[in-house]
């Protein structure tokens, strides 16, 4: 089963609490398996003796997740900054790590949001001066551009000529045939005086032989051309992004699993990512996915903007179409054209299906939107709105229900063995203020078959665009799992982070 279980959440969610609260000590948490289990994760410690403290509870036959507090500073002002650290020993077995090359994902729920994150096998991996060069990389702070050479001043524009360096590229003993056409097109997408703005690699056929698939000028939308779904795939892009109206250069890692690869493929490859960056040279942001549809420029510009500080928001679905000023609170987002029901009308709307990415298609459409909309009115008493597959092989969504009971109500409409995905209205009070927060529920049954799971996980995607902003989500695997705490800890969480990550 690559459902991950969460044994004690509370305690977990308590150390990521005290992680992300300044006025605690404590600078670090880390997860890991229970022993004898494939999927049960729980906290293994947490303490404030910062990385040195971190690393002495790494282990070289273990697969780890670490949550990690450091500061950044910037032009004599102090930054918070966190770090996820995603540990694979060298000494975990094969099969072992690709079982758990689908639990990443669940994890990185678990653990909130994070400026940077890391896979490390060794310490070295992991080291401080590596995780501050990326931390100050992310945020803007390094005194420097980055260059094939890593050392290049912001003032500074050097010809189109690498040194990189060169030798072993890996332990997995990886072969660039074309190593130096790479290396040079690696350093014209750096180059701010060449037109190129991506470039990309990817392995030849089964083997650990790296080709150059391309590079162009054409930005995302032109690299994700070159995708397909049964290959792995590590590029390089490079955007601007605005900040104190003043443009800077960005450069984005792209890490694409196809979805046809085979799990055996995956976990065999995983060791490659650290000598392949390696190979790469520095960059700001990477970005993992599996689905060539989350490969956008928004989604991206997304990424960016939350490591370097100059994002804003909670987390955001598209907004297009949507009649609000900057000024609109996020409970009174309406869809331009649509009327806001003052009450829920029962009769089943006769509206076409609408079909998202041909993933997934809302059946009464205007019935289930008008249900989201009386969650975000204020002056509704409907805080929850529930939906759910029309079948246990269905792609249909029909609304499930909604009302003014709150969790309890909420999950009262969950099924043993289904799937539904639901928006929740919580209040939280911080400094004498009450505030509004939402949160998304995403119910997967433990009872779901295998292959149903893998299917629906692409669905997400769709499923959040359409539920629009919430500030945050919880994944369970039974109905029992969403309690009160549970609610209430994750919001709590969220609220008082809200400076830093979410």
């Amino acid at each position: 089963m690559s459902q991950v279980v969460f044994p004690d959440k509370t305690s977990c969610f308590q150390a990521l609490s005290d992680v992300r609260n300044d006025a605690t000590p404590t600078d670090w948490a880390l997860f890991g398996y229970v022993a004898g289990t494939k999927n049960h994760i729980v906290l293994e410690g947490s303490g404030s003796g910062g990385l040195p403290e971190l690393h002495s509870r790494l282990k070289d036959d273990s697969i780890q997740y670490g949550y990690l507090r450091m500061t950044d500073n910037y032009e004599g002002t102090t930054t918070v900054k966190f770090i996820v650290i995603l540990w694979v020993g060298e000494k975990v077995k094969i099969n072992t790590k690709a079982l758990c090359a689908t639990h990443k994902g669940e994890v990185r729920e678990m653990l909130g949001q994070s400026h940077i994150e890391l896979y490390a096998s060794t310490l070295d991996d992991c080291s401080y001066s590596l995780i501050m060069e990326k931390v100050s990389d992310a945020s803007g702070s390094a005194n420097r551009v980055l260059t094939d050479d890593r050392t290049r001043s912001s003032a500074a524009h050097s010809p189109a000529t690498s040194n990189i360096q060169r030798g072993t590229v890996g332990k997995d003993d990886l072969v660039f045939p074309e190593e130096d056409e790479i290396r040079r097109t690696i350093v014209a997408v750096r180059a701010d005086s060449q037109p190129e703005d991506w470039v990309l690699v990817s392995y030849q056929g089964q083997t650990n032989t790296i080709r150059l698939v391309g590079s162009g000028s054409g930005g995302v939308d032109e690299l994700k051309s070159h995708l397909t779904d049964d290959n792995i795939y590590y590029g390089l892009l490079r955007v601007t992004e605005s900040v104190d109206e003043h443009l800077t250069v960005k450069f984005v890692f792209i890490y694409f699993l196809g979805p046809k690869v085979s799990t055996f493929r995956k976990a065999k490859v995983t060791t490659h990512k650290g000598a392949i960056t390696s190979f790469f040279g520095q960059y700001h942001n990477d970005f993992e996915t599996s689905d060539h549809h989350e490969l956008t420029h928004q989604d991206i510009m997304k990424r960016v903007s939350a490591a370097s500080g100059t994002a804003n928001f909670v987390k955001e679905a598209d907004l297009s179409g949507l009649d609000y000023t900057a000024d609109t609170p996020v409970g009174q987002l309406q869809r331009a054209g649509t009327g806001v029901a003052t009450k829920k009308s029962p009769a089943p709307q006769r509206e076409a299906p609408r079909s998202v990415q041909n993933i997934v298609t809302f059946v009464g459409e205007e019935q289930i939107r008008q249900a989201i909309q009386a969650v975000r009115r204020d002056n509704d008493p409907t805080d929850w709105a529930l939906i759910t597959y029309d079948g246990p092989k269905s792609s249909n969504l029909v609304l499930r229900g909604s009302g003014s009971g709150g969790f309890a109500e909420l999950r009262d409409h969950l099924e043993v063995g289904g799937v539904s995905y639901g928006l929740l209205r919580r209040t939280n009070e911080f400094d004498g203020h009450v505030t509004v927060k939402f949160v998304l529920v995403i119910h997967i049954d433990e009872k779901v078959p295998v292959i149903r799971k893998a299917k629906i996980v692409t669905h997400k995607g769709a499923i959040t665009e359409f539920f629009g902003q919430y500030h945050v989500d919880i994944t369970i695997a039974s109905p029992s799992e969403l309690t009160e705490e549970l609610v209430d800890t994750t919001v709590q969480n969220a609220a008082g982070t809200a400076v830093h990550v979410k």
